[in-house]
């Protein structure tokens, strides 16, 4: 499980140093930017204080889009690292529409990684 979790120190460098592609979707944003020298995808969920001020709430989502990920990172066919930022929308929604939202970034990314390196 934790092989595939992006740590704090390479989300930073992403952040700061190469070019990425963002999606949108109804309960969050996917940032996704390329690996160098790992064989594996990675990812991250990220939810501010602005989406919800309490914790548990947070928290909650976090886990959700955790285990979300954790079913579709496979599908992952280049080493990409993917950071999911939470829209205030997801404050309360279940599991299933979460899961379908990611689903769905997963493959708008991947659609626009294939294209990008058909160019």
């Amino acid at each position: 499980m934790q092989k595939n979790r992006l740590s704090r120190i390479d989300h930073a460098r992403l952040l700061k140093g190469t070019r990425a592609l963002r999606v949108h979707g109804k309960l969050f944003s996917l940032v996704t930017a390329s690996l160098l020298g790992t064989g594996v995808a990675k990812y991250t969920c990220a939810v501010s204080t602005k989406v919800s001020k309490k914790a548990v709430e947070r928290n909650r989502i976090k886990r959700l889009c955790r285990e979300a990920v954790r079913m579709h990172i496979a599908e992952a066919a280049e080493p990409l690292a993917h950071i999911f930022y939470a829209k205030r929308e997801a404050v309360g929604t279940s599991y299933e529409e979460i899961t379908r939202d990611i689903a769905g970034l997963m493959k708008k990314s991947r659609d626009v990684h294939q294209r990008s390196s058909l160019a």
